[in-house]
């Protein structure tokens, strides 16, 4: 028997599902680029999630600072919004780490490099059984904040245009290779 290779998409939402084109036609027309939920999502990203989730099954883990939410606001979202695919879960958030230059005392708070794919990797250790179940995911962000070993499953987005069928073709390929 077979096991079943589970997908995952992880998604970023700000420049990914809502962008800086959409936001300014929103503005330009005299609308407001914020509802109750936040900021208005483009439609065409929407369209694009939806070919990718048509094509391939994956489940949509969020990976985006939206997370800080709560997983219960964000199903509420996905309901509210009609968005596309099933929303089966959040990363986990690093603690910021607090830095000390040891010349000068100067200290400040910050999340490490690479913090977001550290999120992902303890996301998939808890839900793959400690990654012992066979799973493909692709990792969808406006922003290279990941791990080295994670770069073939990153699709990187432009802030202006978020998924464009491109960047779904690109995700499409990744998880049904």
């Amino acid at each position: 028997m077979n096991a079943v290779n589970k997908k995952f998409l992880f998604l970023d939402i700000d420049g990914v599902l809502n962008t800086w084109q959409y936001a300014n036609h929103l503005l330009k027309n005299g609308l407001s680029e914020f509802d109750e939920n936040g900021s208005i999502f483009d439609p065409e990203t929407i369209k694009n999630l939806q070919y990718i989730i048509d094509s391939t099954q994956a489940d949509i883990v969020l990976s985006s600072t939206w997370r800080f939410d709560g997983f219960q606001a964000m199903q509420k979202l996905w309901s509210e919004r009609n968005l596309p695919g099933k929303l089966i879960g959040i990363t986990p958030h690093l603690t910021i780490v607090n830095f000390e230059d040891v010349d000068t005392c100067e200290s400040w708070k910050k999340n490490p490099i690479g913090s977001r794919g550290m999120e992902i990797d303890e996301w998939l250790r808890l839900n793959t059984n400690n990654r012992l179940e066979p799973y493909t995911y692709v990792i969808v962000d406006d922003e290279d904040n990941f791990l080295l070993h994670q770069a073939k499953h990153v699709v990187l987005t432009d802030p202006n245009l978020g998924i464009t069928e491109d960047i779904a073709n690109k995700i499409i390929n990744k998880l049904i290779k």
